[in-house]
């Protein structure tokens, strides 16, 4: 079975890490200053390398189940805003540089959002845009966005704002020919464990995606953010 490589992104407390965490028991493997060889092997990572000190992008196994998809996450620095609006270029290329430099390559995003706001929304839709531009390949084909209301009323953000933010996903979505999902996430296990069970569906091409065949929901059923909003868990389509 593939393991697949996906990057956990976002805003800086937006949760990145602790998702990371609650779904794997293992220590960070985090990537060397200098290339070094990083090898697949039997559906696991390998990593043999010299040094330990680029704590800022760290390879994280997800513990999962043996008839589940192996995942790795890779848990990167968080992008920050530019007061000339443009994507934050800097962390984005940090982020390629080492992942480049171990040949890693990206099978997708997941990218954490503490909000909804009409600047969130923006900011959210540059950094997805520049980060898939820089990592683009056959292989890097999945975008998971995930708003991250964990220690906040469900209700807080207006739905005009969620309309707002789930038009200009459609939008990247058409652009880029990523198959996207959107969902909310809380801090807790299930909920994390859940996320990922979703993302082995968006494909059903793809090796993650055959034992979840048929799930593709349509992103214009009525309501589908009146669901995200209102559930306690995670809900993704």
């Amino acid at each position: 079975m593939e393991t697949i490589v996906i990057a956990v992104i976002g805003p800086h407390g937006a949760g990145k890490t602790s998702f990371i965490e609650s779904v794997t028991e293992c220590e960070p493997e985090n990537l060397p200053e200098t290339p070094a060889p990083i090898e697949f092997r039997d559906g696991w990572l390998d990593l043999q390398f010299a040094a330990l000190n680029a704590p800022e992008v760290s390879l994280y196994r997800c513990n999962l189940a043996p008839d589940q998809t192996p995942f790795i996450l890779v848990d990167t620095p968080g992008l920050s805003a530019r007061k000339d609006n443009l994507p934050n270029y800097k962390t984005i290329n940090f982020i390629k540089g080492r992942l480049d430099s171990a040949s890693v390559e990206l099978h997708g995003v997941i990218y954490l959002q503490r909000s909804m706001e009409t600047t969130d929304a923006e900011f959210a839709i540059r950094n997805i845009k520049a980060f898939h531009e820089a990592f683009a390949s056959d292989e890097f084909r999945h975008l998971l966005v995930a708003t991250t209301f964990w220690d906040v009323s469900p209700k807080v953000g207006s739905m005009d704002h969620a309309d707002y933010f789930h038009k200009e996903l459609r939008r990247l979505d058409a652009s880029t020919g990523l198959k996207l999902k959107i969902a909310r996430l809380n801090n807790d296990f299930e909920s994390s464990i859940r996320l990922l069970q979703k993302l082995q569906r968006v494909s059903t091409s793809h090796a993650f995606g055959s034992r979840g065949s048929g799930f593709e929901a349509s992103a214009d059923e009525n309501g589908i953010w009146e669901l995200i909003l209102s559930k306690g868990k995670c809900s993704v389509m």
